[in-house]
């Protein structure tokens, strides 16, 4: 969506494709950056369309639709570091009409979700770092996160500081699964394992070894293929 097209729209249109979405804006004239926020409704008015939103999770304000800068952008799909978690997102590959992120046409998992269900890690760090759909989480998970070293991120796990580590869009490392050794991941399945102490990574099968060595021999990591 260009933002040409999107303010001559009329705000039956802007209704069905962005109502109750999440989208990132700021406000005309100011040096903020942008922001994810929360959109509630767009109304007509007498000169155009005004739109509610939400920019905080209680505080609603309501304002010219071209008073706010707007970004149509989806961030691209993959494994993005969340707190002291892994959060995978992707987009729903079902057609629909609306736009912005919502719950219908976009998806969130946390890597860890699964080993939580199963008592494998405690329910209570698990809980801390779960990602719920906010605007407060967007803005954490897309905007504000400091970037870490893959150094920084493995020490995080070996000391158990981190439930999991996104190593780059695709590959990821958490917490012992199969067993003490971390466990990495290719989105949401486990392909193989590292010995810190050894600096070896013991793939789950042949043919997720050129995947390893991709992501991991400029790291310094053998990949072990017998």
């Amino acid at each position: 969506m260009m933002s040409d097209i999107f303010f001559k729209l009329p705000y039956s249109d802007l209704r069905l494709y962005y109502n109750g979405t999440f989208m990132r804006a700021k406000r005309e004239g100011t040096d903020n950056p942008l922001r994810w926020i929360y959109v509630e409704e767009f109304g007509e008015a007498p000169a155009g369309v005004n739109v509610a939103f939400r920019d905080t999770e209680s505080n609603t304000a309501m304002l010219p639709l071209k008073s706010l800068k707007w970004d149509f952008t989806v961030p691209p799909s993959g494994a993005y570091n969340y707190k002291n978690t892994v959060v995978l997102f992707f987009r729903s590959p079902v057609r629909q009409t609306t736009k912005g992120i919502a719950k219908s046409n976009t998806h969130f998992i946390n890597l860890m979700r699964v080993v939580a269900r199963a008592g494998g890690i405690p329910q209570s760090f698990y809980s801390a770092h779960d990602f719920v759909l906010s605007a407060k989480s967007l803005n954490l998970l897309f905007e504000d996160m400091e970037p870490v070293s893959y150094e920084k991120g493995l020490e995080k796990i070996a000391r158990k500081q981190s439930l999991a580590y996104a190593v780059n869009s695709r590959i990821s490392i958490s917490q012992g699964i199969i067993s003490t050794h971390p466990s990495i991941w290719l989105k949401t399945r486990v392909i193989g394992e590292l010995d810190l102490k050894r600096e070896i990574i013991y793939p789950l099968h042949t043919a997720f070894v050129p995947e390893l060595l991709s992501t991991f021999v400029d790291k310094g990591l053998i990949v072990n293929q017998s």
